[in-house]
């Protein structure tokens, strides 16, 4: 499972931006620069939910297959830390900054399904403040219309 939180509450749709513009990222080093043409990509869920600031945050549930099974956890970490640093947020002002830092991705091996599904599932359980869908080609397929406050 792969946890992206931000550095600072962006609006959503800079949020989902970048975590697909990691999501892509991740899967060109992975499986090649034509990743999307030759339909070979990370599968799996991804999670969207609000964090205590109100800002999203995503999990992701990959799906193993012979290329991510290629990676222990740590070289899988690594990989995702090195592509988040490059992530830059540009203000208003004109001023770019980094925007995920290494606090703010989480790689853990899954262990315990079903407490993995009420963990990822509890903020339906508290509110309608999330999103569960699968990943595709182009990353989360979120958009910030399906996500409620």
């Amino acid at each position: 499972m792969l946890t992206v939180t931000y550095k600072y509450s962006l609006p959503d749709d800079k949020s989902i931006q970048y975590f697909d513009k990691l999501l892509h990222f991740v899967n060109r080093k992975l499986y090649g620069m034509k990743y999307k043409r030759k339909g070979i990509y990370l599968k799996g869920f991804v999670f969207a939910e609000r964090n205590k600031r109100g800002a999203l945050h995503f999990h992701i549930l990959v799906k193993d297959d012979a290329v991510v099974n290629q990676f222990s956890r740590f070289k899988f970490e690594q990989l995702v830390y090195r592509f988040g640093a490059k992530i830059e947020h540009t203000s208003k002002s004109g001023h770019g900054y980094q925007v995920i830092n290494n606090e703010g991705l989480d790689v853990a091996d899954i262990y315990d399904e079903i407490g993995i599904a009420d963990y990822l599932t509890k903020t339906m359980k508290m509110s309608e403040s999330c999103f569960i869908g699968p990943l595709g080609a182009d990353g989360s397929n979120l958009i910030k219309e399906n996500i409620r406050r």
